[in-house]
C-alpha cells in the first residue's frame, strides 16, 4: 500500500567547451602559432585561462592550440568538482563529464516525509502503529507499509494492539477520552470502539 509517494524527477545542468574559429575537436583547437589566440586575447604555451561563457571550464594552451583540462559544474554561480555533489530538495545530483560537455545528472532519491524532510532508500519510520520503509517502486518514490500481520489500533499512550477482546483507553480526535475501548474489525479496516458510559479524563 502507497502512503506517501513523490514523482521523481531529475537536472541536467551541462556546460560544454566553447566553440572556436580554430580548427581541430572542440578538446583539442589547433593554431599555426606558438601561442594561442583565443577572442582577441593571447595566452602563452602552457598557460591556464578560462571563458566568459564557460568559466567552471579551465582551458590550456598549447603549441597554438588549447584545450580543457579541467572540467567542473556550475552551480548558482560556484564551480564544482567532478563527482561531487549537491542537494536539490530530497533528490542528489552527482557533477559527470561525459564526452565534451559536464554538468549534474541525477544520482540517487529520498523519500520527503510530510513535514519535508528527506529520507534516504530502505530507511524506516513508524507512524502510529504502521511501519514504513522508504522504496523506489518504477518511477515513484516513497513510503511503503511494510508491517507484517494485522493492523493494529494506538491507544492513548502509544501503544498498539490487535483487534481483539483486550480494552485501552483511548483519546478521539476531537479531544473525548475513554478509559475502555477494544480494537475492532470494520470490514476491511480499523476502528476503535469504547464501551465507557461517559468520558473519562
Amino acid at each position: 500500500m502507497m502512503l506517501f509517494t513523490v514523482a521523481l524527477w531529475s537536472l541536467l545542468v551541462v556546460c560544454t567547451a566553447a566553440p572556436s574559429k580554430s580548427l581541430g575537436h572542440p578538446r583539442t583547437r589547433r593554431q599555426i602559432w606558438s601561442d594561442c589566440v583565443v577572442n582577441g586575447v593571447t595566452y602563452r604555451h602552457g598557460e591556464y585561462f578560462t571563458l566568459t561563457n564557460t568559466p567552471c571550464l579551465r582551458y590550456r594552451c598549447n603549441q597554438g592550440g588549447y584545450r580543457v583540462e579541467i572540467w567542473q559544474c556550475e552551480h548558482e554561480n560556484k564551480c564544482h568538482a567532478l563527482n561531487s555533489e549537491i542537494r536539490l530538495g530530497c533528490d542528489i545530483h552527482r557533477c559527470e563529464n561525459r564526452g565534451d560537455w559536464v554538468g549534474f545528472v541525477s544520482a540517487r532519491h529520498e523519500c520527503r516525509d510530510e513535514r519535508g524532510q528527506c529520507h534516504p532508500i530502505n530507511s524506516q519510520r513508524r507512524v502510529g502503529c504502521s511501519e514504513q520503509r522508504c522504496e523506489q517502486r518504477g518511477n515513484m518514490i516513497g513510503f511503503f507499509s511494510v508491517n507484517q500481520g494485522p493492523q493494529m489500533c494506538q491507544d492513548a499512550n502509544g501503544a498498539c494492539h490487535s483487534p481483539g477482546p483486550a480494552t485501552f483507553p483511548y483519546r478521539f480526535h476531537d479531544g473525548r477520552y475513554y478509559n475502555s475501548c477494544r480494537c475492532v474489525t470494520m470490514g476491511s479496516h480499523l476502528s476503535v470502539r469504547c464501551v465507557d458510559t461517559w468520558p473519562g479524563k
